[in-house]
């Protein structure tokens, strides 16, 4: 049995709000759910959405600003790859 298996399958509308459910939970305990939410909530510190840094300057972006995007895109894919493990392919 794999880790997210007690997530079911997204098949559309007739299940969305227990998949949502459990999907949310499952990015919350891994840390991504900030990855996904776009509501600022304040007393959310789980869900308080995250984006790609911005370097301060393009033209020469430093070794820490290039760390920092790299592990936010990482963690965004990682979000995203659970979410897409989750979806049926009719949906």
């Amino acid at each position: 049995m794999g880790k997210y298996d007690h997530i079911p399958e997204l098949l559309g509308s007739e299940n969305y709000v227990g998949w949502s459910t459990k999907m949310q939970y499952a990015l919350a305990c891994e840390d991504l759910w900030c990855h996904v939410n776009t509501k600022v909530e304040p007393t959310d510190l789980l869900g308080t959405p995250s984006y790609l840094p911005v370097p301060a300057d393009p033209a020469k972006i430093t070794s820490t600003e290039r760390t920092a995007m790299r592990e936010w895109l990482l963690t965004d894919m990682k979000a995203k790859d659970l979410i897409a493990r989750r979806l049926s392919p009719s949906v």
